[in-house]
């Protein structure tokens, strides 16, 4: 809107409550996190999770680490469920890596990020339990949705989440994750093509 400062203040204005100041003593390496962790704790700010609470999280990538690390917090029962041998290793200090077939768990998060996921967590779910959808991707999926009435399952979906706490949790270190992996401008074709956990450029 015409005479208000900032990024494209032509355009669009921010509400104050929009804005959330970052600790002095958060590096901004750590504080980028804080928009992905918020999302990893509107889990357990829409569901109660008990520490004798059974949980397993579908999927070994950053998304799954971020939830799994949170969930670890409430001192729950946690299993990770992934493909990735090698990613499996970040979950060792906090989590069981050894799910085995015909394990059944009260609450299941998929953050696997493939269609594949609501179907290991239809198989994994507990008679009248949960299942917490994080995963987005295109396209759509065919499941046997009686299945989940019959056995009186709960789905929910799970987006955006709160960013003071996530702030919060950075600035204490009780959240750790890799260091976010920055580049010049000039080599955006190698961030591009990075592996990282995440990545950044330098200004």
């Amino acid at each position: 809107m015409e005479g208000l400062d900032g990024t494209f203040g032509e355009y669009f204005v921010l509400a104050n409550h929009l804005i959330h100041p970052i600790p002095d003593s958060l590096p901004t390496e750590k504080a980028i996190y804080t928009e992905p962790l918020a999302a990893a704790l509107e889990i357990p700010d829409m569901l109660h999770i008990r520490p004798s609470t059974s949980v397993a999280v579908i999927g070994d990538g950053r998304l799954a680490l971020m939830i799994a690390q949170v969930i670890a917090l409430t001192g729950a029962d946690l299993t990770i469920i992934g493909k990735n041998a090698d990613k499996l290793k970040n979950f060792e200090s906090f989590a069981k890596t050894n799910h085995r077939d015909g394990d059944t768990y009260e609450i299941v998060i998929d953050a696997c990020g493939h269609p594949s996921g609501i179907e290991t967590a239809k198989n994994v779910v507990r008679k009248r339990g949960t299942i917490v959808m994080k995963s987005t991707y295109a396209g759509t999926v065919n499941v046997d949705m009686s299945y989940f009435v019959v056995n009186e399952i709960t789905i929910m979906g799970s987006r955006c989440g709160p960013f003071e706490p996530a702030l919060k949790l950075l600035n204490m270190g009780l959240v750790n994750l890799p260091p976010i992996e920055l580049w010049d401008l000039k080599d955006y074709e190698k961030a591009l093509a990075s592996n990282a956990f995440k990545v950044g450029f330098k200004f």
